[in-house]
């Protein structure tokens, strides 16, 4: 009998040690880990947290676990919840993974090293931040890759992202390989949130990453605890997800265990230069490398952007009321890179309100380029400048990618931004020596620096 696909994976999960993890691997981990915790403390004062703790958060706020970049302590589930949607409140948390597996993972695992009865060292917490990311991407891969994932109308951060949260608190917890398997087939019973919050900019975007950490933080307490799941949660001929999800026909079951140990999903996942949606970054690079090339005198007057039908779709509105809505348009982000010169989240919220931006953005126009596919094609911008002239960039790979690198000190002056929002510098640099020295910091030590 053909091995059951979560088993398969529990099986890899369970057994797989720190040492036998790249060096690389384990480094990329760290920075990950690093940057979700600036995007969490730095969001933890957004409209998201703050009524999503205001709503949730005990009187007392009492529990092991810490709410980042706050005071508040909370019960694992609920931290996880909360830091979840801190996370990508701002949208500069990662992507590419479930899609946005940060947000998901790493307040799992630091929920998990908080409720585990045995201190969590630095090896073991960037081992199952490897296993989250692993898993929650492959899932999405299973159900045909993100592009198709998304166009079903699927946020696959909120659907894939339970399972990766699932493994990654299983291994916290050094769940034996029934029990881990039992942990992914559980979180299936979380895995939901659709593209209906695009209309409006709805904050429930958010609320997808925090439920798929807390679903899958709970996936594995319950697991841990004798409760079962399905075993074939994802092949079962009656109700099985990637079926019931994609159907059979788009989904691509071996994407689950297929090269295990030997391909790293993490490698392939995205830090965030700019605090916009990821589909809009390649455009505001080519923007930002025109501006910096053409004359002084020279501003934009208008712009042109030829993309695929995807992004068309996902990113070109022009409603900018609400700043979920604002982070997903692409008008509204090349604005914003035209008129300040960088699209930082001080940026963001300072240009929701400025009449320049809303008047060029009357003068961006998105086409669909029938050569141009999924969320990833790098568009063509058609540029108008004061004085008549007219530019033709075509974007490359956006910056933060496996193909186009920030280097570890763009990174860390990203995070060091972020973090001080919060907390003080001699925290933020602590934190940040932590996740980038030799030695990685083990999780108690990592959560003590998250107070402010």
């Amino acid at each position: 009998m053909k091995e059951k696909l979560a088993t398969h994976f529990a099986d890899f999960a369970h057994h797989l040690t720190p040492s036998e993890v790249p060096e690389r691997v384990l480094r990329r981990c760290a920075v990950h880990l690093l940057d979700t915790l600036a995007a969490g403390v730095a969001g933890s004062d957004s409209r998201e947290a703050v009524s999503s703790r205001d709503a949730l958060l005990a009187p007392a706020g009492q529990g092991p676990a810490t709410i980042w970049g706050t005071r508040h302590r909370a019960t694992p589930a609920t931290a996880a919840l909360l830091n979840g949607i801190a996370a990508h409140a701002y949208e500069l948390d990662d992507s590419g993974g479930c899609d946005h597996s940060g947000a998901v993972v790493v307040p799992s695992v630091l929920a998990a090293a908080a409720h585990s009865a045995v201190p969590i060292d630095g090896p073991t917490l960037l081992t199952a931040v490897a296993l989250g990311y692993e898993l929650g991407r492959r899932v999405q891969d299973a159900l045909g890759g993100y592009d198709d994932v998304n166009q079903a109308g699927w946020h696959s951060t909120g659907t894939c992202g339970p399972f990766a949260a699932a493994v990654a608190a299983a291994k916290i917890f050094d769940l034996d390989v029934r029990a881990t398997a039992h942990a992914i087939g559980l979180a299936a019973a979380s895995a939901a949130g659709s593209w209906a919050f695009i209309a409006e900019g709805s904050m429930s975007k958010r609320l997808h990453a925090g439920h798929a950490a807390r679903g899958g933080l709970e996936a594995a307490m319950l697991a841990a605890a004798g409760f079962t799941g399905p075993s074939d949660v994802f092949e079962a001929p009656w109700g099985g997800f990637l079926d019931l999800y994609r159907g059979a026909a788009a989904v691509q079951p071996d994407a689950l265990t297929q090269d295990l140990g030997r391909s790293w999903q993490i490698e392939y996942a995205s830090i965030k230069p700019h605090a916009t949606c990821r589909s809009t970054h390649a455009a505001i690079d080519a923007l930002l490398e025109l501006r910096s090339a053409i004359a002084a005198s020279e501003t934009v007057t208008a712009i042109e952007v030829r993309t695929s039908a995807l992004i068309a779709t996902m990113c070109g509105g022009s409603d900018i009321t609400e700043l979920s809505a604002a982070q997903l348009s692409l008008p509204f982000a090349l604005a914003v890179a035209a008129l300040y010169g960088r699209v930082d989240i001080e940026d963001v919220f300072a240009a929701q309100s400025d009449s320049r931006v809303t008047t060029l953005m009357s003068r961006i126009t998105v086409v669909v380029d029938p050569a141009q596919h999924g969320g990833s094609a790098p568009p063509e911008l058609r540029v108008n400048t004061t004085g008549g002239a007219e530019h033709t960039v075509q974007a490359r790979a956006p910056r933060g990618g496996y193909d186009n690198p920030m280097t570890l000190t763009e990174v860390v002056d990203k995070n060091r931004r972020l973090l001080t929002r919060r907390l003080p510098a001699r925290a933020a640099e602590d934190l940040i020596a932590s996740l980038t020295a030799p030695t990685i910091a083990d999780a108690t030590t990592i959560t003590g620096l998250l107070t402010p």
